[in-house]
């Protein structure tokens, strides 16, 4: 066993070390991010065209805007109602973990190097867990960051690993008091530091010693779960003589860790960041940009005067704008204009900012910054285009979302302490409101009908077939939102209202209109509406649609087209001071 356990944090050691250029290519990368006003550690170099941190969070936005809201479906007819119970709890749950953040953390993540983050359950009333603070008898999921990440380096293949595992920090006396751990590997525990020259962390965290500027003496601990063994190493440095606990993993077959990348290198386990193939391009504009901004610096205006007219030269230099003043020489005065920025560089300048955005996947288009087409017409095409890139970076994150969430389905299933109040409507129900009541449940159980409860859970996680869909991921306006209601009232709500009445079902007019007036920011429309007006809503007359005339038609007319302000402009301006400094 020691043997075995030696050679274990052998390969770890030897796994951290060889992902040192990953972390470092890292680091100068966030370090462009955050600019030099950040704090001390941050870039040596000005940044005044922000590009990385431009793109990041126009992607951002796209990927992970707000938490993920999720429907549960099964093929089997038998099982939609345990389904749509899961679902709720499930939506629950995703709350309560604020999952919202740990995806856009692991975003951020990909966007620099690889998302990856942790998944499992604690069964503690309340403790630290994997250095995060967790609400007993919970699944949690977890941020993994980049400098605490290390797999079996040999490996080419998520499957071919034979171990994964990260580091944390913890407090020194939660793990003395834990009694699963092994009591001689806890006396060789001391008060550690974690931030080592070469992370991210550095960046704002103090280099002196932890025990001088934080509470309570800390510990980094590593654990390493091993698939083939299913097992999961947990130990103190790497130096360490023996694990202070081995535990029988019980999760989901895949193990703890998920894993978010948005472009794959063949034959290689780790994915190629974006931010990595916009490096060069944000370090080339803010290169120039720094030069110019020097130039500009140097540039002056001085007046030359010749030694018979000094006299002409002090008059004028005590003279004020638009006076009339006396001069001897005046062919012995001249003003002479030193520095300024080159014209040429700023042409390139430009197009290398224009670069970045074509680089980056058409960022203008992506981030609403600028118009790239003469018309409308035109605009779509290059927002559609722009979105082909976006569309497969968003498909990456909702299947990484759905896999997580897959797994944390399954602790919720398994776990027999884990216990979810639920709040769901009652489809059918009247609250006096126009909406459905709503009851507290508890998962996973439910009433029986006979004021007692029952499990849901009537058989193992996987024979449900569960297919757990993430959605609304994106971040709609009001704007859009209000756009979308008035559509599907127009498009869906308003042609079928005969139907409707055949059922004996009516359109809920005033709850669309104060659904308008919040949307569109109008609280007052509601007092508008009054309820004196008793109406039958089988007496209302049938909605139709205006038909369209039999004989339609069209007139076709030429107009001229004035181009947008955006890049055309950008491009005309560009030309010229090429022109310029070509001439010149």
């Amino acid at each position: 066993m020691e043997k075995q356990f030696d050679k274990l944090r052998e390969s770890v050691k030897r796994s951290h070390a060889s992902l040192e250029d990953y972390r470092k290519n890292r680091l100068q990368a966030v370090k462009q991010y955050v600019g030099t006003h950040y704090t001390t550690g941050g870039g040596r170099q000005n940044v005044p065209v922000n590009l990385i941190e431009l793109a990041v969070n126009i992607y951002t936005q796209h990927l992970a805007a707000r938490a993920p809201q999720v429907r549960v479906v099964t093929s089997h007819i038998g099982f939609r109602d345990a389904a749509e119970e899961f679902q709720y709890a499930l939506n629950e749950i995703i709350l309560r973990i604020r999952l919202e953040d740990t995806l856009r953390a692991a975003v951020i993540g990909a966007l620099f190097g690889a998302g990856i983050v942790k998944v499992g359950v604690t069964g503690e009333d309340r403790a630290e867990f994997d250095g995060f603070l967790h609400d007993g008898n919970t699944p949690f999921v977890d941020n993994v960051d980049l400098d605490d990440w290390v797999y079996e380096s040999g490996a080419t293949r998520w499957d071919q690993a034979r171990f994964f595992g990260n580091k944390y920090e913890v407090d020194l006396e939660d793990v003395k008091s834990n009694s699963a751990n092994d009591r001689k590997a806890v006396k060789e525990l001391h008060d550690e530091f974690n931030g080592k020259k070469g992370e991210v962390a550095e960046i704002s965290r103090s280099m002196t010693p932890l025990h001088e500027d934080s509470y309570g003496e800390r510990v980094t601990l590593w654990d390493i779960w091993v698939p083939r063994e299913q097992k999961i190493y947990t130990f103190g440095s790497e130096d360490a003589r023996k694990p202070l606990r081995v535990t029988d993993w019980e999760g989901p077959e895949n193990g703890p860790y998920h894993m978010l990348g948005f472009a794959w290198v063949p034959n290689n386990f780790m994915p190629l960041p974006p931010v990595a193939s916009w490096r060069d391009m944000h370090d080339l504009t803010n290169k120039l940009y720094n030069k110019l901004g020097e130039q500009a610096a140097r540039q002056k205006t001085v007046t030359a005067v010749s030694g018979n007219a000094v006299e002409d030269g002090q008059r004028i230099t005590r003279s004020g704008d638009g006076q009339v003043i006396r001069v001897n020489s005046p062919e012995g005065i001249k003003e002479i204009r030193f520095g300024g920025a080159d014209q040429a560089t700023l042409a390139f300048a430009i197009h290398a900012s224009d670069r970045f955005s074509y680089l980056s996947g058409n960022l203008d288009t992506l981030g609403g910054l600028s118009t790239g087409a003469d018309t409308l017409g035109q605009e779509k095409l290059l927002a559609g285009s722009a979105s082909q890139r976006m569309s497969s970076m968003q498909g990456a994150v909702i299947r990484f979302t759905k896999n997580v969430l897959t797994d944390t389905g399954w602790w919720l299933w398994n776990d027999p302490l884990v216990q979810i109040p639920v709040v769901r409507r009652i489809e059918g129900t009247d609250n006096g409101a126009g909406q459905p009541i709503e009851v507290e449940t508890g998962w996973p159980y439910q009433m029986d009908g006979q004021g007692g409860e029952v499990d849901i859970r009537r058989g193992e996680y996987n024979s449900y077939n569960l297919d757990i869909k993430p959605e609304s991921m994106t971040d709609r306006t009001s704007g859009q939102q209000l756009a979308m209601l008035r559509q599907i009232w127009a498009e869906d709500i308003l042609p079928i209202i005969p139907m409707l009445h055949e059922q004996g079902i009516g359109a809920n007019v005033r709850a669309y209109l104060r659904r308008v007036g919040q949307y569109g920011d109008l609280p007052e429309l509601d007092e508008l509406l009054n309820d004196q007006i008793q109406v039958n809503p089988m007496d209302s007359p049938a909605v139709e649609r205006p038909r369209q005339a039999p004989v339609t038609t069209r007139n076709y007319n030429r107009r001229d087209i004035t181009p947008r302000q955006g890049d055309n402009q950008q491009q005309q301006m560009m030309a010229q001071l090429m022109g310029q400094g070509g001439a010149a």
